[in-house]
């Protein structure tokens, strides 16, 4: 019986072993460290986004690598270019649209699928649990770093036809490099593993995620506060702006260093000098030789900066209405030091007083539409989920769901068909371009009708939202009510993708709608103080945006911050964020929030939800007896107590190194001595003490919080000393999901 328990230790210790060491090798991170290991520590924090930055330049040729901006890149323009070259065919047109972004989709999802399934959607709900504290097996592996290259570029090839984005997978990206650059580090400098560091450069990194695709270092350490961790630690805020400052500071240098930024913008030439008739030969005069001409006047001085264009030359205007015209190619080393969304807001008076209350209301709607889409949103991923027929599919066949889901969006944006309604030539840059517009389209098509191009117009690109036999509010409310489900269908194909995108362009049309209503409403402007200022929709399609850094505007700062504010107490009061609801659903572990204030959490107790079912070794243990819960148990520690009659807990024993001690040689034993644990704990088994514990009697909420803040998985319950449970993510979930919606009595 012995030596089959001992057969049975040392197969749980190989497949453990190999385990451990799996688990090792993927998340080993930088430790703590002020010597020269703090140095190769900085340097390493800061290599993600050059690396990062290097990767997006050879994604996106032409002027898209200065800024990283993946779906203009090669391929999308030769989809653009099939469409319009195949002939007036609408056969043709339509299979043209159709079939290249459906081949595009099923690639991406099968290759990505084929390697890792963990490749698939953004990464950011993963992210979240991993620094909860939650191990995730191959999330952060290398393999799954090509996947998600791989996969991500025919994604953005697709543009606009299915609107989907790049923030998330870049965030993974981005980590996926500081994970794999942390265990370089660490076994170059011989150091051990250590949690805290590890976590401070994956919440580094995250921001670096961000910077790499706007060039918006603030943006990207305010995205990893507010999105990838419950609790965030002052001490990484350094770290944050380091990293996310060396991405921005790429983002400039290669548009400087690129050699394919596009034409040059063409500069007006200056006027040539008039043309003077040749010197003729004055005529002999005897006094000529004692009164010479004087002297013609010399050039002036060569200077190299004279050949130069001025720093800040003015951009391109339009004759028409003298404001910088959308979309016209006149890149530039110049772009380097302005936004990446051009916008042409009056600073002397951005917005009136009354205004105020039109953004307030802005964010309140936009806080009631995200409700609703992340309710709708999490509905169907449910339904994707538990349906037969499609689970099925999903299960089976990847590819082909993802070929249909494909489909049936590229069959509705096809422009002479549905798509005409909604801009559906437009690229993603191009939708947030014309939705700046500072001019009123409907105050300019009232009264006239411009023509209707059959394709975009880059200096007029706001054509694309007019339609003869519609106004630009039926074109936005129809783009908004076909995007709404139609972001909610691309979100279910199992390919690396982003969500933040598309609904940052979703925002945005919220606000133009918004903006044009109340220039309508007001044709004349708002009057304060004796002065009229015209409405601006552009405006409010930016507090809808919420983006300073990316559109370089920071005027409406105060009713952009309104707006949010307003938005927020909607959303948070009603549905979970975006990511944890995508948690939820892929069933990740989540320790959701105790919010409701009515919720009387101070009268529950631990004693009321604990796990009293725990499993404890005690050092007067017989060895048989050890074996026994070792290979019957399948836990990562076990508790440590006194005797077997006292139950005073001293501490935890790793089940790794329990195993490892069990597998010793008898000889090393005393022959005819009957072993025990505190005879295998003699033997080298570390002990690790208890430094934190619950008593029965600690409130809900206290527990809860000690879980978020020390990102913990559980915690052992003692009274009086002596062990008497433990509490895990599962018992605390259980007991706020019995506050929130208490169960009926039977």
């Amino acid at each position: 019986m012995g030596k089959q328990r001992l057969r049975d230790v040392e197969w749980l210790a190989k497949s453990h072993s190999a385990r451990e060491w799996q688990r090792w090798d993927m998340i080993q991170g930088p430790t703590l460290a002020f010597s020269w290991g703090s140095a190769t520590y900085w340097v390493v924090l800061g290599h993600p986004s050059l690396s990062l930055h290097f990767l997006a330049s050879k994604w996106a040729p032409e002027g898209c690598r200065a800024c990283g901006w993946l779906p203009d890149s090669q391929l999308s323009p030769a989809h653009k270019w099939l469409y319009r070259e195949i002939g007036d065919s609408h056969l043709l047109r339509y299979l043209s649209w159709t079939v290249y972004p459906v081949a595009l989709v099923s690639f991406s999802s099968g290759f990505s699928q084929s390697i890792t399934p963990f490749s698939g959607g953004s990464g950011i709900p993963e992210l979240k649990t991993i620094l909860s504290g939650v191990v995730l097996e191959d999330y952060l592996d290398i393999k799954n770093f090509g996947a998600k290259v791989v996969g991500l570029t025919c994604t953005l090839a697709t543009g606009s036809t299915i609107f989907l984005g790049k923030v998330g997978p870049f965030v993974h990206l981005s980590v996926m490099i500081a994970a794999y650059l942390g265990r370089m580090r660490t076994k170059a400098i011989g150091e051990s593993e250590n949690k805290s560091k590890q976590n401070e450069m994956l919440v580094a990194a995250a921001a670096v995620g961000v910077a790499t695709v706007f060039a918006a270092p603030f943006s990207g350490v305010l995205f990893s506060i507010e999105v990838m961790s419950s609790h965030f630690s002052v001490w990484d805020y350094w770290r944050g702006f380091f990293a996310a400052t060396c991405g921005a500071f790429m983002f400039r240098l290669l548009a400087v260093f690129n050699g394919e930024q596009g034409e040059p913008r063409p500069r007006p030439c200056p006027p040539a000098p008039p043309s003077l008739p040749p010197p003729s030969s004055p005529p002999f005069s005897p006094l000529s030789s004692l009164f010479p001409p004087p002297p013609l006047p010399l050039p002036p001085p060569f200077s190299p900066l004279s050949s130069l264009p001025p720093l800040h030359s003015p951009p391109s205007r339009s004759v028409e209405t003298n404001r910088p015209v959308f979309g016209m190619k006149d890149r530039c080393p110049e772009e380097t030091i302005t936004s990446l969304y051009r916008t042409n807001f009056r600073v002397d008076v951005p917005f009136d007083l009354p205004e105020i209350f039109f953004f307030v209301a802005l964010g309140a709607i936009c806080g009631i539409l995200s409700c609703a889409y992340l309710f709708c949103q999490r509905t169907f991923l449910g339904f994707v989920k538990t349906n037969r027929v499609l689970s099925k599919l999903l299960a089976t066949s990847k590819p082909l769901y993802s070929a249909l889901a494909a489909l049936v969006l590229a069959s509705i944006t096809y422009p002479p068909g549905v798509g005409r309604f909604m801009a559906s030539q437009l690229s993603m840059r191009e939708h947030l371009d014309s939705l700046f517009d500072n001019t009123s389209w409907a105050l300019m098509t009232r009264n006239s009708s411009p023509p209707w191009p059959s394709e975009p117009d880059p200096q007029n690109l706001w054509f694309e939202w007019y339609h003869p036999r519609f106004t630009i509010f039926g074109t936005l409310a129809f783009f908004l009510v076909m995007k709404f489900w139609m972001i909610i269908l691309a979100t279910t194909i199992p390919m690396p993708a982003g969500y933040f995108m598309p609904i940052f362009i979703f925002g945005a049309a919220i606000g133009r709608l918004i903006g044009e209503a109340l220039s309508v409403a007001f044709p004349e402007g708002i009057v304060t103080g004796g002065v009229t200022n015209p409405i601006m929709p552009g405006g409010y399609a930016l507090a809808a945006l919420l983006a300073f850094e990316l559109t370089g505007q920071i005027v409406h700062a105060l009713p952009v911050l309104m707006a949010v504010l307003a938005a927020n107490a909607v959303a948070q009061s009603c549905q979970p964020s975006f990511y944890d609801g995508t948690i939820i659903v892929k069933k990740l572990p989540y320790l959701p929030w105790i919010r409701c204030r009515k919720i009387s959490s101070r009268h529950v107790i631990v004693e009321h939800f604990m796990n009293c079912t725990v499993t404890t070794l005690a050092k007067d243990t017989p060895q048989e007896e050890v074996v026994k819960v070792v290979t019957s148990t399948d836990t990562a520690e076990y508790p440590l107590v006194e005797s077997t009659e006292s139950q005073m807990l001293v501490g935890t024993v790793q089940r790794a190194h329990l195993v490892q001690a069990l597998q010793a040689e008898p000889s090393s034993w005393v022959p005819g001595h009957q072993q025990c644990l505190q005879d295998i704990l003699a033997g080298g088994c570390p002990v690790e003490p208890v430094t934190l514990k619950l008593s029965p009697e600690t409130p809900l909420h206290q527990a809860h919080n000690l879980f978020k803040l020390l990102n913990l998985q559980s915690l052992f319950v003692t009274s009086q000393g002596r062990a008497v449970g433990f509490v895990s993510w599962v018992e605390l979930k259980k007991a706020i999901s019995n506050l929130t919606n208490p169960p009926a009595p039977k």
